[in-house]
């Protein structure tokens, strides 16, 4: 059932909040974490331990908050050609196929990407 679906039957019911609430709703109840919610201590305790033993999955995690800060923090496009290098050497399936996505179309990527002085480059 969808939450659209499970919001359309409350209603006929006399449920007068917005569809909104139901996906919210259905979050808490499934046990998902929303955003702005803290990830439980017994879940980050699980996700040290799989990082520390698990040299594929250190690697996807480390690749994955590398790219994370990159756009954060609005890294140039050599940090994201250094980053695309990483990706396709890592023999992690999903990386390489993301770094050879974001070569493809390499000028659209740089031309998007919020990168300190990009906006500057193309006001003046």
């Amino acid at each position: 059932m969808t939450a659209q679906a499970l919001w359309e039957a409350a209603f006929q019911q006399g449920y007068t909040k917005s569809v909104e609430t139901v996906p919210r709703w259905l979050c808490r109840r499934r046990g998902r974490v929303n955003r702005g919610q803290r990830i439980p201590r017994h879940a980050t305790g699980t996700l040290s331990a799989r990082i520390h033993e698990d040299p594929p999955y250190r690697l996807a995690w480390t690749l994955t908050r590398h790219f994370q800060t990159l756009v954060i923090h609005q890294r140039g496009e050599t940090a994201l050609a250094t980053w695309c290098r990483a990706a396709e050497a890592s023999g992690v399936p999903v990386f390489p196929r993301f770094a050879e996505t974001l070569r493809a179309d390499w000028d659209a990527v740089v031309a998007a990407f919020p990168f300190r002085g990009a906006k500057a480059r193309w006001q003046g």
